[in-house]
């Protein structure tokens, strides 16, 4: 079930709702989508403005920034792969530099988001010239720096590798994206 707050459709959640019916017997769509608006907006706000980042001037707290944020978060904690893809405008790059800046584990300034894991973020930027190499290196570069002495002192340190502007490596004709296949597949390990 696609979940799309920006367009107004919560039908796919009516199909979801059933798996919350126990121990919430009367759970509908709408009421899910709440929730999860609601969710949104706490997360948003504290990270804005109880994350001791400084982020809170000059953003619009508006419902692409929400859903970005939320659902990076939502992926990082449950290791699973996320892409996000948008128009030019539609605050993917700023939801990432948020996230990145605030999820610092018990290090947080936050109560709320010293519950979260700290996040380590490496970035490749993908190219019509980018080849399966780079991408295989970076997302080792990111296991690595988790299975070193950095992941010690009992804190939960979560790689997360970004590859910016994903389609521009698509547009290649060595399809080096297939690297992502057995990437992906062994993300949870």
């Amino acid at each position: 079930a696609v979940v799309s707050t920006q367009s107004g459709h919560y039908a796919g959640l009516d199909l979801v709702a059933p798996y919350f019916r126990n121990p919430f017997p009367n759970v509908r769509g709408h009421q899910l989508l709440n929730t999860i608006t609601r969710t949104q907006r706490v997360l948003l706000h504290e990270m804005l403005h109880n994350s001791g980042v400084g982020f809170q001037e000059d953003v619009a707290e508006n419902e692409a920034l929400r859903e970005n944020i939320f659902m990076m978060v939502v992926c990082i904690e449950l290791n699973i792969p996320l892409f996000i893809v948008g128009h030019p405008g539609s605050s993917k790059s700023l939801a990432k530099l948020i996230v990145k800046g605030c999820m610092s584990g018990l290090s947080s300034n936050s109560q709320l988001l010293e519950h979260l894991c700290q996040i380590h973020m490496t970035s490749f930027q993908c190219s019509p010239q980018s080849e399966a190499e780079g991408i295989e290196r970076t997302f080792e570069s990111a296991k690595k720096f988790i299975s070193d002495e950095n992941n010690t002192q009992n804190r939960r340190l979560m790689p997360v590798v970004v590859l910016d502007e994903i389609g521009l490596a698509e547009d290649s004709k060595k399809m080096h994206l297939k690297a992502l296949h057995s990437l992906l597949e062994n993300s949870g390990s």
